[in-house]
């Protein structure tokens, strides 16, 4: 993901020194689109997004699925290409996907969504329609407004919040959820609380949406 030289530097930092931040086990919204897709017919290609060091990668490939992460973050990276010397990390930003067009079954990414603005979600979402091929699907865990961090910092356009640490966050309702995936089918919503131990045990809330590239959503 890519909000400037300040976030880069953030994530660059935190990387080099906490090295496996949330450890080894995968995502909740990991675990939770492998179940969707091993319903999927022919569903097997999946980039994940904002990767890090790839704990959800190698849940993915565990599960025979033919996995590409990409992440700014060259520390997470380089880290991951080391844990994983079997999957295929890229060092990029996500705007535009350095990919061909349709070259996915699925666009997956956990809480890195809501890390960009407006006009960067918008053009995210674009191009994973791009790099998708017909019914392939985007599976997102973002941050709800239920959130305890929401409020928290400078707002910075409506619902979304700079940290102290300078990284900017953005906070979902259902309909702005529904709103942002227009150009999509929705298939899934879902609100859900999920425990974090990293740093100090503490609570999010977030939304985990699956939608669809159909033809007739333009």
């Amino acid at each position: 993901m890519n909000q400037g030289n300040n976030t880069k530097s953030y994530w660059e930092d935190r990387f080099r020194e906490k090295g496996l931040i949330w450890g080894l086990e995968p995502s909740e919204g990991a675990v939770k689109a492998a179940e969707f897709l091993n319903g999927s017919t022919n569903k097997k290609r999946i980039l994940d997004v904002g990767c890090g060091y790839g704990r959800d990668l190698a849940y993915f490939f565990s599960k025979d699925y033919e996995v590409t992460g990409v992440d700014f973050s060259e520390e997470a990276v380089n880290l991951g290409k080391e844990l994983f010397p079997n999957i295929r990390f890229d060092v990029s930003n996500v705007i535009p996907l350095p990919y061909e067009d349709e070259s996915f079954d699925a666009v997956y990414g956990y809480s890195s969504l809501h890390l960009l603005n407006q006009e960067g979600r918008q053009r995210f979402l674009q191009e994973s329609r791009r790099v998708l091929a017909d019914g392939g699907y985007v599976i997102q865990t973002v941050a709800s407004t239920n959130d305890p961090d929401y409020g928290n910092g400078e707002e910075t356009e409506e619902n979304s919040f700079i940290s102290k640490r300078g990284v900017i966050k953005h906070f979902y309702t259902l309909e702005t959820l529904l709103k942002e995936f227009d150009k999509f089918k929705v298939l899934k919503t879902e609100e859900v609380k999920i425990h974090h131990t990293h740093d100090e045990p503490h609570d999010h809330f977030d939304y985990f949406v699956i939608a669809q590239k159909v033809a007739s959503q333009r």
